[in-house]
């Protein structure tokens, strides 16, 4: 039962990611959090986010802004200090709580956002940004809300939009890889596991870029962002009924 929430879960997730361009790690992670701990979540997602941040990156790296992302790497390197800690520290039911309000919050924005731009911000906010990124990270793997966010609100362009993304998932996954290697997180078992699933992965990513040809961003966006606002409210009612 376990191995079928968590091939599900990679093929939901990869779906979003190859339709999008974001999403990833926000799907996987909430549904396998149904199945597994957080702290073997972690490690088993970030072979494919790897991944797949490389692929896309090499198809987008001419539209990458190279300042905006070191100052939100600026942010993210204490924030992830913090978010490590507290994925050591701090109970799993705890973990899996601040999950499900990180997705309903994700949810509602995303559900209640308009297309409209609001141009630059100020240099603070990418750092900021970065610290809440690096705070989600490293304690959930969830590092993308704070950043999807703040590129929603200033780029113009959707190719400099997930060009910018992929960029920082890239730098902030290699920088968790090193941290969450030293805590012993990863383990051959996981590996093994990570190739034995990896089609399913690549399925996924190469039909939401079949999907995104035939459907609207905006539908199919509306009904992930709606699942993910569901399952928020699932993961919390059952972690505080426990």
């Amino acid at each position: 039962m376990e191995l079928i929430v968590v091939a599900g879960a990679l093929v939901l997730a990869s779906l979003l990611m190859g339709l999008t361009g974001f999403g990833f790690a926000i799907v996987a992670v909430s549904l396998i959090s149904f199945v597994w701990p957080v702290r073997q979540i972690v490690p088993f997602l970030f072979v494919y986010n790897v991944v797949i941040n490389l692929v896309l990156l090499a198809q987008l790296r001419n539209h990458v802004h190279p300042r905006r992302i070191a100052v939100q790497m600026a942010g993210f390197v204490p924030g992830a200090l913090l978010g490590l800690y507290a994925l050591i520290q701090l109970p799993d039911t705890l973990l899996k709580l601040v999950i499900g309000i990180t997705l309903m919050g994700f949810a509602l924005w995303s559900l209640a956002r308009t297309d409209g731009v609001r141009g630059e911000l100020h240099w603070a906010w990418n750092g900021s940004a970065g610290v809440v990124s690096g705070l989600l990270g490293g304690a959930i793997y969830m590092a993308g809300p704070p950043i999807i966010v703040l590129n929603a609100l200033t780029h113009m362009d959707r190719f400099a939009f997930k060009a910018d993304l992929q960029a920082f998932f890239l730098l902030s996954n290699l920088y968790l890889a090193v941290a969450y290697g030293s805590m012993g997180l990863f383990s051959w078992s996981l590996f093994r596991l990570n190739i034995y699933l990896a089609p399913l992965m690549l399925a996924g990513v190469a039909a939401g870029s079949l999907i995104c040809r035939r459907i609207s961003n905006q539908r199919f966006q509306g009904l992930a962002h709606l699942l993910l606002m569901v399952m928020g409210i699932i993961l919390v009612w059952r972690e505080l009924a426990t």
